[in-house]
């Protein structure tokens, strides 16, 4: 019997007007969600601050054609994106993904109306 993580693979939802939400497949035990309709700024990554520890590999220094990257690593979430991006990836890790999921749309939300 395929568990609720893989029933939900390929799911789509409207997270807000200008945002979009689908559920991908991960590799490890958890559940991986794509945010799209960015771009996610400088604005929206301070917001996403709240959730963890921010670390930024500054892409741009290597090469002036490569975007900045963030990670926020915080208890039982990880999010991935290009500083000013179009995408999101969020890592959500169980027992929590449900309440930290609902969190984090709350928060791109009000960044992102």
């Amino acid at each position: 019997m395929a568990t609720l993580r893989e029933r939900l693979v390929g799911q789509r939802y409207v997270v807000s007007p200008s945002i979009w939400a689908e559920v991908r497949k991960s590799c490890r035990d958890e559940l991986k969600i794509l945010y799209g309709g960015g771009p996610f700024d400088d604005a929206t990554w301070t917001k996403l601050d709240t959730f963890g520890r921010r670390e930024v590999f500054e892409a741009s220094k290597l090469n002036p054609a490569m975007r900045d990257l963030f990670r926020v690593h915080g208890p039982g979430l990880r999010l991935e994106g290009a500083r000013g991006g179009e995408l999101l990836v969020a890592f959500f890790l169980r027992p929590r993904a449900a309440s930290l999921r609902r969190r984090l749309e709350d928060t791109l939300r009000q960044a992102r109306p």
